[in-house]
């Protein structure tokens, strides 16, 4: 069972986290904040740089352009793109065909039956590496905190050819077992789990915590 830690956008926190042992860290400053592409790019590159090379570093988009997409590649020198918007199969093989080693990550957010189907449709596209499913509000999506239906989310699972990460609402020790033990995911994603009341900064123990208890089923 592999294990994500999201929202980790400073150097400060990637250092701290990396020393827990996740299997990957995942970056969401493109998706808010003041600063200019340019300099939120250059942050993503510093927290690249401090990362050990056997933790992936996922860099979360909007972008649904493949120039755009293998720019901020070249200048984060990221491992994985977790991609938030739909991007079409002719874009998502043009940035393989360009760059074979960037890893494309499908995010998708899982409401209903139709999820599932859009779910297998990018699993079957050979320019997809993986998926990651999360949950929904009225008013976000992604990041929400809450579950989505894990049954759903098992379906998805046991038919997908590509490994699936599974996000939304893993905040407790029994959210985690009863996460592995229902879905049983390639690996779990962890946004909302591992931040303090202020729901901004992160708290380091609950986050390693979190890793020593998925450790166990390994």
């Amino acid at each position: 069972m592999k294990v994500k830690m999201c929202g980790i956008d400073n150097v400060e926190d990637a250092k701290r986290i990396s020393d827990y042992g996740p299997d990957a860290i995942g970056m969401c400053l493109l998706l808010y904040g003041d600063d200019t592409p340019a300099d939120k790019l250059a942050r993503a590159g510093d927290i690249v740089r401090v990362v050990p090379r056997n933790i992936s570093t996922f860099l979360l988009t909007r972008s649904k352009d493949p120039h755009e997409i293998l720019t901020m590649k070249s200048s984060v020198q990221n491992s994985h793109f977790q991609l938030k918007e739909d991007v079409s199969e002719k874009d998502l093989y043009s940035i393989k065909e360009t760059a074979p080693d960037i890893k494309l990550v499908k995010v998708i957010y899982v409401a209903g039956d139709s999820d599932v189907d859009k779910a297998l449709k990018y699993a079957s596209c050979e320019a997809v590496d993986e998926l990651l499913l999360d949950s929904k509000t009225d008013k976000q999506s992604g990041g929400t905190g809450v579950k989505h239906d894990w049954r759903l989310s098992r379906m998805i699972v046991e038919s997908s050819r590509k490994p699936v990460w599974l996000a939304g609402g893993l905040k407790t020790d029994g959210d985690i077992r009863n996460a592995i033990e229902t879905v049983n995911p390639y690996g779990l994603d962890f946004y909302s789990g591992i931040r303090n009341p202020d729901k901004i900064t992160i708290n380091y123990d609950r986050a390693r915590s979190i890793i020593e208890l998925i450790r166990k089923y390994q």
